[in-house]
């Protein structure tokens, strides 16, 4: 496969997937990776100057003393990924998760991880004082760089009692309807957009107990399923008083997803299609709005069936989504009552 950068500098790969790639040293200056899956990719030493990461799946993946300033690494999934002594100065981590990774000696100067997650991870990086950290959060298990105090940054470090539980799990809401929940852990189907439907609604005063769940659906109806998957990630930013709402989405078939769908359909993609973005948004709004605490509410992923997927049941996807992240985790029984009531 090819890696395009906007430099014109391709890059051509062995293989036609990325995941594992060896792009130790590689130049990829400018290059356009958004969305795409590189788990325990070797991009050790490599020049990332520039990139577009946004959504990209980095997990386990070895980036230690490569070049990543003023990239776009927003969402980017880094966990238990090696970044020690990365260069990551100016560049935006937005929301990214780095839960388990190893940003010792990294320089982080200047760079913006509003919303970012540091569980377990080891953050003694240099300059770290000189980032925008307000939303993100961290656990006890976080190292820190000596003398450096997180709270005053606007990082919020849970104890252990409030450590939040990871979980997936499936939901009999009748006797064929069906739902995944993925709390505190993520469904991996982050895709590249094609444009952005985007409203900006007034914010409420309740925080989100979850910033990201993910809610799958599958609904028989006669000879045919409804069918859907989204996930939701807010991040929180205190110097806006408004809501701002985002649904990113393609026109073009995404890759199948790898995870087997809810009732074994075949023909699940990764995705969103422009039909339906109008529709998740409205349910966005619907749920969120007047609500929701003020900063940035966007669907990180999403899963449609070329059949099942209509915007009657994302619009419903969506609001539900919303709803478990201001209720935050429950019982299965009190998740399924609720549920159920949505999708009825």
């Amino acid at each position: 496969m090819v890696i395009r950068c906007e430099t014109g500098d391709d890059l051509q790969v062995d293989g036609d997937s990325l995941v594992g790639a060896r792009l130790a040293g590689c130049n990829l200056h400018r290059a356009l990776l958004g969305g795409q899956d590189l788990r325990r990719a070797n991009l050790s030493g490599a020049n990332l100057r520039s990139a577009w990461l946004e959504g990209a799946n980095l997990e386990e993946a070895s980036l230690s003393r490569s070049g990543l300033p003023a990239c776009n690494a927003a969402r980017v999934r880094f966990v238990r990924a090696d970044l020690s002594e990365a260069f990551m100065r100016s560049a935006d981590f937005t929301g990214a998760d780095f839960t388990g990774a190893n940003l010792r000696n990294a320089e982080m100067g200047r760079s913006n991880f509003a919303g970012a997650c540091f569980d377990d991870a080891d953050v003694r990086g240099l300059n770290l004082a000189e980032a925008h950290l307000q939303g993100a959060r961290a656990n006890s298990a976080t190292k820190w760089p000596e003398g450096f105090e997180p709270a005053p940054h606007g990082v919020h470090v849970r104890p252990p009692e409030e450590t939040m539980i990871v979980s997936t799990r499936i939901l009999p809401l009748s006797h064929l309807t069906r739902t995944r929940l993925w709390i505190g852990t993520r469904p991996n189907a982050p895709y590249l957009a094609e444009g952005v439907e985007r409203r900006t609604v007034a914010a409420g005063q309740e925080q989100p107990r979850l910033t990201s769940v993910g809610i799958e659906i599958l609904r028989p109806l006669g000879g045919f399923a409804e069918y859907g998957l989204l996930e939701l990630s807010w991040t929180r930013d205190e110097t806006r008083s408004e809501l701002h709402l985002e649904v990113p989405w393609t026109e073009s078939r995404g890759p199948l997803w790898r995870i087997p769908p809810l009732g074994g359909m075949d023909s699940a993609h990764i995705g969103l299609p422009k039909e339906v973005a109008a529709a998740v948004l409205e349910g966005l709004d619907s749920g969120a709005r007047a609500r929701l605490s003020g900063g940035v509410l966007t669907v990180s992923a999403a899963v449609r069936s070329p059949v099942g997927t209509n915007p009657h049941v994302m619009r419903q996807l969506g609001r539900a989504c919303v709803e478990l992240m201001l209720a935050g985790d429950q019982v299965d029984a009190s998740l399924g009552a609720s549920l159920k009531e949505r999708f009825r």
